[in-house]
């Protein structure tokens, strides 16, 4: 059975690993939950953008850039 959490993890576990250069910060809160800020106290990036859509898919689809 597919898991949408698990698949969105991994995408997550990805951003987390590249944090620095993505310009995103992690926290992990009191309760435990990891919190991954993406352009709020931090740059961020069009590149941490495009993962954070690929969680929001659960993890079954790719998000790319193209011109228009």
């Amino acid at each position: 059975m597919i898991s949408l959490n698990e698949l969105s993890a991994a995408v997550v576990d990805r951003m987390v690993v590249r944090a620095e250069p993505l310009g995103v910060a992690v926290h992990r809160l009191d309760g435990g939950a990891l919190v991954v800020d993406a352009g709020v106290g931090v740059p961020g990036s069009f590149e941490a953008g495009r993962l954070f859509a690929e969680v929001c898919l659960g993890g079954l689809g790719e998000v790319t850039f193209c011109d228009l």
